[in-house]
This record gives structure tokens, sequence and C-alpha cells, in this order.
């Protein structure tokens, strides 16, 4: 660590400001520091936030493959309130299966998918929770089929769509509604010729829009979108056909916001005019607006999520780049004009599937452990202070990757790569003038004070009578004078420096000729001090801090006193102090 910068070698591909499955992300595209993390401690090889939706109340319910929020025990369905606290009443128990839509209406939360019980009650594909007091409702309709599309009008008209023939047990294809105020299934079957995927209600006119695979609702032909009147008759608007990937493409993603509705999924076509998986048209005559943005990846791009906000529109997905700009899984647009957002790119590290806003800001969730992605070859730094990412990029991706590192109080990094010594500046560019010897080895052990850096290993230089350990001048790289015949008859596996001792452990039971048995302690010119501290087995790590020295490893003992695998001897005076962590003596040292 330099200037409270922490540098980070190893085979680092990214970084990134770790959050779990999803985050809130402020105006600045930054992380909302107080969201609870959602994570799935046994790590499954499927872990995402599936479906999100606010609670009316700044607040949102969440629902994906985890099982702890905020340290939390949460079984993949979680309510977090709008200050970022999780609700410590609302459990819905086990869900037997998977909940992909979801809505909020007069203080009921209801839910869609494909599950055959919440909680230990029986319910089939649909549900419902009485939001204030944390409990299943009674309302128990069954769907025979999966449910992907929840909307309720503001009159309080629930529609269901999905992929399904029967609800109650009467036939409804595809899609149905519900008066909630009465709990019963409306009249009304349009009768849809295959699935709906999602479902948008104009809050000011209560016109339905839906899209999804079919080509027909009732005789009439609508290929992949139509609307309805809140009398339920079909509207007479015919919008432009979609056309996608393959035969089989569709959009499955709907938004409305005003009298502009946003339509995406495998889209490359509305009508004769190219739209590259979004596009958005008139909600009150079905006109293509010219909105075009395009996106770019480097596998298949795709987009899992679209919302909006009063003035925000959010696409999220899987892309690299949105109308050749650096935008990674997430982008924003203006509403006004459609304009896109530049200076809001939070980067989550991978695909988005679930958005929504509340009074924190906008949840981003998917499969994704960490935003502010930045790609790395090998390295980086992370200022403590501010949290932020640095621009140092060692660039190793062509050399191998870095195993230890140092750095001195002028920024300088020193770096071992495939068993030799790099250099470089806090940017990552390579120091000029820095050339250290060739070493034959592995090294294990880098430590830099002043102008002098420290290396310990397993290794000899070419020409130099010494072993395991020597120390090079930091700007150029060249031995020290009296340190170039400096032999130890083991490895050296740590160093440090505390004031004007070099303290070495490691494997080595004789440095220069002298009985040393695993630990030293070395003077600026190299020259053994008289001590010995003795300890039973090899010393892998050493630290100098608050007038300590604190050293872990295989040993049992030193200076002729029980230590189990760590210890701490109070400097100058270097006597054992009387720290004595609780480690049980089964416990074995591992690297």
């Amino acid at each position: 660590m330099s200037n409270n910068i922490l540098y980070l070698v190893g085979p680092i591909g990214s970084v990134g400001h770790f959050t779990g499955m999803g985050a809130v992300i402020d105006s600045a595209g930054k992380v909302v520091e107080n969201f609870p993390k959602i994570v799935d401690l046994s790590w499954p090889e499927n872990f995402f936030i599936e479906t999100a939706i606010s609670d009316e109340e700044g607040g949102f319910f969440i629902f994906g493959e985890f099982d702890t929020v905020g340290g939390l025990a949460r079984d993949r369905f979680v309510h977090i309130l709008a200050d970022g606290s999780i609700d410590p009443d609302f459990d819905a128990g086990e869900v037997g299966g998977d909940i992909s839509a979801m809505a909020v209406y007069d203080s009921t939360l209801y839910l869609g998918g494909n599950f055959s019980e919440i909680g230990g009650e029986d319910r089939e594909n649909i549900a419902s929770f009485n939001v204030e007091t944390k409990e299943l409702t009674g309302w128990n309709p069954g769907v025979d089929g999966t449910v992907k599309a929840l909307a309720v009008s503001t009159d309080g008209i629930l529609y269901i769509g999905g992929d399904f023939s029967e609800i109650e047990g009467e036939g409804r294809s595809n899609i149905a509604s519900y008066n909630m105020e009465t709990e019963e299934l409306t009249v009304w079957r349009p009768e849809v010729n295959d699935a709906v995927y999602d479902i948008a209600v104009s809050p000011t006119t209560d016109i339905v829009y839906i899209t999804g695979s079919f080509t027909q609702v009732g005789a009439v032909n609508r290929q992949c979108l139509a609307s309805f009147y809140s009398n339920d008759s079909l509207t007479e608007w015919d919008y432009p056909e979609f056309s996608g990937s393959y035969w089989y493409s569709h959009p499955t993603l709907l938004n409305l916001r005003n009298e502009t509705l946003f339509v995406a999924g495998d889209i490359t076509q509305v009508g004769t005019e190219p739209r590259d998986m979004l596009a958005a048209l008139n909600a009150n005559t079905g006109d293509l607006l010219e909105f075009a943005p395009e996106f770019d990846a480097d596998g298949w791009p795709f987009i899992g999520a679209i919302h909006t906000t009063n003035d925000k529109l959010y696409v999220g997905g899987e892309f690299e780049e949105v109308d050749g700009n650096p935008q990674k899984n997430i982008v924003s647009f203006n509403l006004t004009n459609l304009s896109w957002v530049d200076d809001w790119n939070p980067r989550p590290n991978a695909p988005v599937q679930a958005i929504s806003s509340g009074d924190l800001g906008v949840f981003v969730g998917g499969d994704m452990g960490f935003f502010g992605y930045e790609a790395r070859g090998g390295g980086a730094g992370i200022n403590l202070t501010t949290n932020e990412i640095t621009e140092w990029d060692p660039g190793l991706d062509s050399e191998g990757y870095g195993r230890r590192i140092t750095a001195d109080t002028d920024g300088r990094i020193y770096v071992t790569v495939n068993g030799q010594i790099m250099a470089y500046d806090h940017q990552g560019d390579p120091l000029t003038g820095f050339t250290p010897p060739e070493i034959d080895g592995e090294i294990y052990s880098l430590a830099v004070n002043g102008n002098t850096l420290y290396v310990g290993g397993d290794f000899t230089i070419n020409d130099k009578d010494l072993n395991n350990i020597v120390a090079l001048d930091s700007l150029t790289g060249e031995i020290i004078p009296n340190w170039d015949e400096i032999n130890a008859d083991g490895s050296v596996l740590a160093i440090t420096v505390v004031d004007d001792t070099v303290y070495v452990g490691g494997e080595f039971e004789e440095i220069m000729g002298k009985e040393q048995n695993y630990l030293a302690a070395l003077d600026l010119e190299g020259q053994v001090i008289n001590w010995q501290p003795n300890p039973d087995d090899s010393v892998h790590s050493l630290l100098g801090a608050d007038s300590k020295l604190y050293l872990g490893g295989k040993f049992r003992e030193i200076l002729d006193e029980e230590r189990n695998l760590l210890a701490s001897i109070d400097l100058p005076e270097r006597t054992l102090s009387d720290w004595v962590p609780n480690i049980p003596q089964e416990e074995q040292y591992t690297d």
C-alpha cells in the first residue's frame, strides 16, 4: 500500500465495487453504500436477481436465486424498505418455483410465475400478499400455465399474461383479468393465440398494451403487439410488424411512459425501419418514433429489462456499447428528447435482468457481483479514501500475472512476474531506467524502504555469490553494495523493514553461515544482528506495526515460549509480547 492506495496483483481481468447480485445506483451512476448486499452463500451455478418492483413506498420487493440479504437469511424473496433496511416482518417462506412477475396495488403485492406453493400454502402460478400484514392472502384462483406478466389499472383491474389456457377452471387464452375490488374473474377473453410476455396499462386512458409471441387476437391479425380500450375491445391501431434474428423472434418487454410505448426484445426491424432490440412507438397512434439506439457486445447482446421514471428511460441487459459509446450492461436516456445520458455509467460486470426505482435511487439486479467494472491486466489499485479504482493497470495480459507486489511512498510499484521484477509508476507505465538482474528461481517476498527494494525467495543471480535474498536500488535495479554476497540456506518467504532493521522469515536455518532458525534481523548493510528468536518451524509472513513485529507460520514455539502459528515481538527490545491469539493446537498453517 502506498499513499492510502491498495495495490493488487494476480490473475485479475477486471475489478469493481462488490455489491452482490444487485445495487441501488444514484443519479451520478454511483453505488449507494447503505443498500444491503444480496448474495447466495452457497454459490450455486446460477445465482441472479430475476425480478424487482417498487413497493410504492420507496422500497423494493426483489426475487431471485439468493439466500442472504444484508447478512440476514432470506430464501429468494425479500422486501427492502425505503431507507435500505430489510423488512424484518416480511418473510414469504419457501417459494416452490420461480416468480417472474410482480405488481402492487392498494396494499397488495401480486405474484406470478411458475410455482406450486408459497410459504407452505398451495398456490398455482399466482398469489398475493397483504403488504400491511405481511401475510399471504386467501386469494387462490390457480392458473394452469406460467404467468409471465402482471399489471394493474387505476380502477383495480389486474391483467394477467402468460402461457396458459385456464384460470380458476375457466378458459382463458394466455391473457385474463380480475376485478380486484371483488376478486372476481372478468368476462374479458380476447383469445390471444400464443404467449403474452409483458403488459403495460396507461394510467390516464386505461388502454392495455400487450406483447409476446402471438400473431392473432381473436380473428384479428396482431403480430407481437396489441392494445385494448378500457371497455376491453381491441383497438383499431395495427402496429408495424416486428422482425427479429429468427422466424420465432418477438418482443418480450414493454414500458409505457406518457404517450410513448417502449418495446424491447429480439428486434431487428419494425415495419421497414431497422431497430436494434429497442423501439419506441406513439402509444396513441402506433407510429414508430425515430428513437433507434444501437447496442453492441463482444458476444450476443440482449435487453433483459426496461424501466422508466418521470424523466429517464433505463435499459439493461448484456452489451458493451450504445451508439459506439462505452456503456456496459445498462444505459439511461432522457425522456424529454430520448438522448443518451453520457455521464451515467454504473458498469455492472454481468447482464442486467431487473430494474426498478425507489427513494434511494434506481435498483439494478441480475447475475452480477460488482459495479464500476474496469478491465485490468493482472493488477489494480484502489484508493482507500474514496473507494475509487485508480487508473493503475500493469497490462500483464500477454506476460503472465503478478504474484508479489510492494510500493513506495513516491508511487512506484514493484511486481514479480514469471520470476522477475517489474517496476511501474502510478499509472501503470514501466519505470524507465529500472533494470534489475535476471533472477534464476522463485521470488516469494518484496519489501521497499526508502530507495532500497528487498527481495526474498528461492533463487540465485548469475555471477553473484548470493542465495535467496538480495537488496536492489529501487530506482536502477542495481544490487546494493554489501548485499551481493548474502546467503540464506533456505527459502526466504517474508521480509519487512522496521526503522533501520530488515526482518527476514522463511525456511532457512543459516544466514551468512550463522545459525538463524527461520527468523532473522539484519541491519541496512546486510549484517546479521545478534538475535536468536528460534521459532521451531518456518515463518511465512511478517508485518511491522505499532512498535511490534507480527509473524505467522508453522511454528508452535518462539523465544522459548508457546505460540501457536501467530506471535508478536515488541520493538525495539525484540522481546516476546503477551499477545496470544486463541488458535487451537489442532489448527494447521496454510498459505
